[in-house]
């Protein structure tokens, strides 16, 4: 019995190593996002795409995800959407996918403006320095009912909030005059009511609530009747606010006496008690700064931090008894300005920061934290047309034990992706074809979303498709067992070469005569995917992928 314990034991040991040293965080949009820049703030659509903004003498915001590079958003937007410097900018999204961004603008007063992003205007101002002079440590949440923002920034006469009506900007509630908010952070509930948390220059940080709808003159009521002591010197983004549909409030900061010396808390407000309760007290190794909170579709909680004292950024989660860190850290010697953002696709948790280790301008990065217990490698994934005008598609798995399915899309921008078909794992030594025969004009972009056995999602590279010439290449039958014939439309001296996916050439025969088909013998090839390359007179046409069965 007691061997078998320890087999258990054992086993499960092996199990949990493994699941854990495959667990990390990986790079997404194939590289950095923006260098020398400051001031980062993140959100994902429904789709998964990412957008940040960030400033870099001026304000931008790029788009990204696993299938994209990164990319000014729109493209067109190389100078920036702000024209001059935008400083604590604020990224939020409402549910119908519009953006909005809110910033310091250096181009007006350094008063707070408002960008909205529309597909028919592009970045547009809505708001233009509507604090009416100096403003700074904005934050900015959506209004469920209108999805339009309400806007929190520190002006001379105390902490203002401001809704926008899809015209103009009016006052929520009184100033909060005894606020001298060296860090705001504001969450909007189902119902409308607008969360504002703040923090005082003798460092208390304390929550506010009002209806979004509320007048000039209605005053703010405090949320569980009590303040937390904070550092009494400016911290940037030194306290986050979020909360669910189900009256609680999380709020992450760092206490300066008690429960901790700058350490990162975590408590949570229930409003049925009107109470708050510690749920993370002294999470950080070091002191904390540069925090973010957000909660997955189940209501767990994850928050990412700056640990001052490692020089490292970290992320960890809290299952409703403990705090895990998710992997050993997500950057080492720096990360500032950290947005967090939960992945709608995956569930997992998608970290912006700057790799500064201080409130300077550093490289932005994108990370995310994935799982995968079990390898999945994606070898190649290309795309070229038929002779009749169709798409084919074709991929091969170096490693697909984990894979549960495959999914193709395309889109017309590279950006909005629709499901062509979804194509189950059939063991053909992992290698795939497939042919959409819809009507195509101009270029089409495909990706193919792969699901995994955990739920993860992983997407390939985007092939783009160009359907305003066919291509004078033929090869059937494709797949090939034995031979293949080789049509073109040109005659000439033709040489065929045929490689491997990793670029190896297998086969290359020049044939000097006038005919415009050939056969080929493929049948001492080994199974998997090739590459058909034929010149005429020495000029190229189009690859064409084939599956050797």
């Amino acid at each position: 019995m007691i061997k078998k314990l320890r087999f258990s034991f054992l086993l499960f040991f092996a199990m949990f190593l493994l699941v854990t040293a495959n667990a990390q965080w990986v790079t997404v949009g194939g590289g950095s996002v923006a260098s020398s820049a400051a001031y980062v703030s993140m959100v994902s659509d429904a789709s998964g795409n990412l957008y940040v903004a960030y400033n870099a003498t001026r304000g931008f915001v790029k788009k990204g995800s696993d299938a994209l590079s990164w990319a000014t958003f729109p493209v067109d937007s190389t100078n920036g959407v702000a024209p001059g410097s935008a400083l604590y900018g604020r990224l939020v999204i409402n549910s119908t996918g519009n953006l909005f961004y809110c910033f310091q603008d250096g181009s007006n007063s350094s008063g707070v403006s408002v960008l909205k992003y529309s597909t028919t205007t592009g970045w547009a101002y809505i708001g233009t320095n509507i604090s009416g002079g100096v403003a700074n440590y904005q934050s900015m949440a959506v209004v469920p009912s209108t999805g339009y923002p309400v806007v929190t920034d520190k002006e001379s006469a105390g902490v203002a909030i401001r809704r926008f009506d899809g015209t103009t900007w009016n006052a929520v509630g009184t100033t909060l005059t005894s606020m001298a908010a060296l860090a705001s952070s504001t969450f909007v509930d189902a119902t409308d009511t607008v969360y504002v948390a703040a923090q005082t220059s003798g460092g208390a940080y304390t929550v506010y609530k009002n209806a979004a709808t509320a007048s000039s003159s209605t005053a703010w009521t405090t949320v569980g009747n009590t303040s937390f002591t904070g550092p009494t010197s400016s911290t940037i983004f030194g306290l986050a606010l979020t909360g669910d549909n189900n009256g609680h409030l999380y709020m992450a900061f760092r206490p300066t006496s008690g429960n901790g010396s700058n350490k990162l808390m975590v408590i949570r407000y229930t409003s049925s008690t009107n109470v708050w309760d510690t749920i993370g007290n002294q999470i950080s190794s070091g002191a904390a700064d540069n925090m973010d909170i957000a909660l997955n579709s189940t209501g767990k909680i994850y928050v990412a931090y700056h640990d001052a004292g490692a020089s490292t950024n970290v992320v960890q989660k809290y299952d409703g008894t403990a705090w895990t860190t998710l992997g050993t850290y997500v950057n080492s010697g720096g990360g500032v300005y950290n947005s967090l953002v939960i992945s709608p696709t995956s569930g997992q948790p998608v970290l912006a920061y700057s790799t500064a280790n201080t409130a300077t301008s550093g490289t932005i990065n994108v990370q995310k934290y994935t799982t995968t217990s079990l390898p999945v490698t994606l070898t190649s994934f290309t795309g070229n047309t038929t002779p009749e005008g169709y798409a084919s598609l074709a991929w091969t798995m170096g490693d697909e034990q984990d894979v549960k399915t495959y999914i193709l899309e395309k889109s017309t921008d590279a950006s909005s992706f629709t499901t062509v078909a979804t194509i189950s794992k059939n063991n053909s030594n992992g290698n795939y074809t497939y042919l959409d025969k819809a009507t195509q004009q101009s270029t089409v972009y495909y990706r193919l979303n792969i699901r995994e056995l955990n739920g993860n999602s992983t997407y390939s590279n985007v092939a783009a498709i160009n359907f305003t010439t066919k291509a004078s290449l033929r090869v059937y039958p494709n797949p090939a067992t034995d031979y293949v014939k080789i049509t073109n439309t040109t005659t000439g001296i033709v040489e065929i070469q045929v490689t491997d996916i990793l670029g190896k050439v297998v086969r290359n025969i020049v044939y000097n005569d006038a005919a415009t088909e050939h056969s080929l013998y493929v049948g001492n090839l080994k199974a998997g995917m090739y590459f058909i390359q034929a010149y005429v007179n020495k000029q190229k046409l189009a690859a064409i992928q084939m599956l050797k069965k």
